[in-house]
């Protein structure tokens, strides 16, 4: 059974229809590295299957995983807001700064 699903064209036109949607969702979102992990990973499968089914199958795999895994993060959610009150105040003094002197130079 699994010999008539890698040698099927159905199955074939399917993965390449998922290859070339996140071939393309990848070039939108102008992500380069996946692209070039999914080109790589092609060509060292091909080496080893002559069957493009897998080979197709494990690029999209690999490139999804190396997209996804990298920016996956974990739920300590306490430690990011207080790190983006900091930012805001830094920010607020900042600007603070740049009006005092921007007062200054009025003034002479």
């Amino acid at each position: 059974m699994s010999k008539a699903i890698l040698y099927n064209r159905g199955v074939l036109f399917f993965m390449a229809f998922i290859a070339l949607g996140n071939l393309f969702m990848f070039l939108f979102k102008k992500d380069l590295v996946p692209i070039a992990v999914f080109v790589v990973i092609g060509l060292l499968t091909s080496f080893f299957s002559k069957n493009m089914v897998v080979i197709l199958c494990i690029s999209v795999v690999f490139s999804n995983i190396i997209r996804y895994g990298v920016t996956g993060m974990e739920g300590f959610e306490e430690g990011v807001e207080e790190e983006e009150e900091k930012e805001k105040e830094g920010l607020e003094e900042e600007d603070n700064m740049t009006g005092d002197k921007e007062e200054e130079e009025e003034e002479k």
